[in-house]
């Protein structure tokens, strides 16, 4: 029994430190139109992370990266979001959105948004 209380440990310390990030992202809900973009923002509250993520989720799938951005640079975009999505992130650096150009009925899905110190 000793022996296992340090991986515990280990998996817990992650937890409690990924609870001191608060994170919004707005809006709630979006219905998109294909003749107008779609756009979703996302504001660090309690850090200054370097990396902001958005991810998508379609229903019953693992998560797909849509976009990364580390602060300062030109964003990346995953496989298959090089394309008609576009990653911004306001001076400030804390603000981060997400637009897609053209919403049509395969972008239906679960969207979030991440940050991170580590890449």
């Amino acid at each position: 029994m000793a022996s296992s209380l340090p991986i515990l440990i280990f998996w817990l310390l992650p937890v409690c430190f990924a609870l001191k990030a608060t994170i919004t992202q707005s809006p709630r809900y979006l219905m998109g139109n294909p003749r107008s973009e779609a756009i979703m923002t996302c504001e660090q509250l309690t850090t200054d992370h370097e990396n902001m993520y958005w991810y998508y989720q379609n229903r019953g799938q693992g998560l797909e990266l849509v976009a990364s951005m580390l602060r300062g640079q030109e964003p990346d975009y995953g496989g298959d979001y090089k394309s008609g999505y576009k990653m911004d992130r306001s001076r400030a650096d804390k603000h981060s959105s997400l637009r897609i150009q053209s919403p049509a009925a395969t972008d239906q899905g679960v969207y979030f948004c991440a940050s991170s110190d580590a890449q």
